[in-house]
């Protein structure tokens, strides 16, 4: 039975084989139309007419018409070669012109229909004052702040100003700090520290008898003057430039090391235009540490001496730090003697500023813990309390002795610890620390 199906089988599959040799199949044509694809399609085939360029057709160097170049005139040919910093700026003086001159055109439009509104006659000419009075007739506000206040004016007083420059002939800038992107503020910088460099030449080459007469005479009561300067906002219409939180702080920092040192007779110096006259910023702390005034008494004895008193902060600990001289090198934190302290760190902090400056034993320290902001004494660890105290020694050696203030700075005494407590995470062991993972 299995040998007759087995020769069925044969049978069929040449009866097939022969079938295939008598029908023959067409031979393929190409269509007649090709299929372009549409952006509807949806397809990424390159629609005919669009395919890329052959290697032979890329390897041809374009031809450019000398007929074009002679047409261009040679402030176009230069333009050509000018950097991309020059045609950034001339794009936005050419956005600057053009939005001027819009806002201008509704700025005088506007005026005429106010003039309607308010029954006044269009020709005539309107002044500004009047503008403002219309503005707070038409639209009464209670607004506390200036700034929200609905305002009419022209728009050379709202808009940014738009600093130009100078070029030559190449179209290259003159102004050598056109490629700092704030070239005003840097220019004040670089005149602070020339005239700082020229006034400290010109103390250099004094004598020292003027210096040795003024320490024989008696040294009066007073308080030392605090400088005010402008706020970053009035520097900024000062300058034209747009004066940020860190430059604002650098340039403070400059003019407050400027006003430490005397200007030469017969000169005037660059400080005075940023100095406020009645308010202004009270001498900030800048780096770390600021001008401490120097306040002056006498013993019972008699005898005068002087002190400073600092506030320093580490952490979450505030303390008055008070050093006086001429001292005992008697060193009191917190009601405690600096050799009662059993952890020699604690007394090497402590000791740090007096040893640096060798001024160990003839100045005394007395600090004490105070309220912080919110009215509460925090304390911390076994070094807290020298720390602190440690940084109000340093910045008042730095007030009384001027001569010691850089010899401090490069230990590092007079930069502020501004480092705080870091909150302890969520399902974690601390602020950082984690817990062991087990394996369930």
């Amino acid at each position: 039975m299995l040998n007759r199906l087995k020769l069925g089988m044969k049978v069929c599959l040449q009866s097939q084989n022969c079938n295939r040799s008598i029908t023959t199949k067409p031979p393929w044509t190409p269509p007649a139309k090709r299929f372009t694809p549409t952006p509807a399609s949806g397809s990424n085939a390159i629609p005919l007419g669009n395919q890329p360029p052959s290697a032979t057709q890329r390897s041809k160097p374009k031809v450019q018409d000398p007929a074009l170049d002679e047409q261009l005139t040679e402030r176009q040919r230069r333009m050509k070669n000018i950097s991309q910093a020059l045609r950034i700026y001339i794009d936005q003086k050419n956005e600057q012109d053009k939005l001027l001159t819009e806002e201008r055109a509704q700025f005088e439009l506007g005026k005429r229909y106010l003039a309607n509104m308010m029954g006044w006659d269009p020709k005539a000419e309107i002044q500004q004052e009047d503008i403002d009075r219309a503005i707070r007739y038409l639209f009464p506000a209670s607004l506390t702040d200036s700034k929200a206040e609905p305002i009419m004016k022209p728009p050379e007083e709202w808009l940014p100003r738009f600093r130009a420059i100078e070029v030559d002939e190449e179209g290259r800038p003159k102004d050598t700090y056109f490629y700092t992107l704030k070239p005003k503020l840097y220019r004040l910088l670089t005149d602070i520290a020339a005239e700082t460099q020229h006034a400290i030449e010109i103390c250099k080459g004094k004598t020292m008898k003027s210096s040795a007469a003024k320490t024989q005479k008696e040294e009066p009561v007073h308080k030392e003057q605090i400088p005010k300067w402008v706020t970053a906002e009035e520097m900024s219409n000062i300058i034209g430039e747009k004066v940020t939180d860190p430059m604002y702080v650098h340039v403070i920092a400059a003019l407050n090391y400027r006003d430490t040192i005397p200007t030469p007779s017969g000169e005037t110096s660059v400080m005075e235009k940023f100095r406020a006259a009645g308010g202004g910023l009270r001498f900030k702390k800048i780096f770390g540490y600021y001008r401490t005034p120097i306040r002056y008494g006498k013993t019972k004895t008699g005898e005068r001496y002087k002190y400073t008193e600092v506030k320093a902060r580490v952490k979450r600990c505030y303390m008055l730090v008070k050093v006086k001289y001429p001292g005992t090198g008697k060193i009191i934190v917190n009601g405690i003697s600096y050799d009662e302290y059993r952890s020699l760190l604690s007394r090497e902090v402590l000791l740090a500023p007096m040893l640096v400056t060798d001024l160990f034993g003839k100045i005394d320290v007395v600090s004490k813990v105070i309220p912080g902001v919110n009215g509460e004494v925090s304390v911390g660890g076994h070094t807290i309390f020298p720390r602190t105290t440690r940084f109000g020694t340093s910045v008042g050696i730095a007030a009384m002795f001027p001569e010691k203030k850089d010899i401090l700075r490069l230990s590092g005494l007079l930069t502020q610890d501004i480092r705080n407590k870091e909150r302890k995470k969520i399902a974690q062991k601390g602020a950082r620390a984690k817990w062991i993972w087990l394996r369930r």
